[in-house]
């Protein structure tokens, strides 16, 4: 059975890019009333304001009328930011050479949570491989799989 967010993905891609956006990432917080469905576009050259209110405006619609939600729930759009979520393999890849903050399923190198420079990311015949290079230099190698989240750290 798809989730909320893959039942919204597949429903939403096309529309979000025929307005001259991607869809970077959704993201449902389940929380009864309080339910939130956050929807990160991304554009070149960015998101505006206004695109965020012009994809909310179109979208909230097209949720509604698929009732993709059944319930009430609030709808979030907005750019991911400086500080993005990778929703994908291909996202994170295309951040190798960024400093990226990594949460994993298990411990690697003794840690769960850590902040690693991303050296490369390899689609091999053994699945998805990350190569990091952690802050002391030492050199890790895991599985995306393996990956719970990861968000770049913006640096100014």
């Amino acid at each position: 059975m798809a989730t909320v967010e893959e039942k919204a993905a597949d429903l939403l891609k096309g529309p979000i890019e025929s307005m001259g956006c991607v869809l970077w990432g959704i993201q449902f917080v389940h929380a009864g009333r309080h339910s939130t469905l956050r929807v990160y576009i991304d554009r070149d050259g960015g998101v505006t304001v206004d695109d965020c209110a012009d994809v909310s405006e179109q979208i909230g619609r097209l949720l509604d009328v698929e009732e993709v939600i059944p319930y009430e729930y609030r709808l979030e759009v907005s750019s991911p930011g400086m500080d993005r979520l990778f929703f994908t393999f291909e996202q994170l890849a295309g951040a190798a050479g960024s400093e990226i903050s990594f949460e994993f399923q298990k411990e690697i190198n003794g840690s769960k949570k850590f902040k690693a420079v991303l050296k490369s990311a390899e689609d091999t015949e053994s699945g998805q491989r990350l190569v990091l290079t952690l802050e002391d230099g030492t050199e890790v190698t895991c599985a995306y799989a393996d990956v719970k989240s990861a968000r770049l750290v913006p640096h100014f």
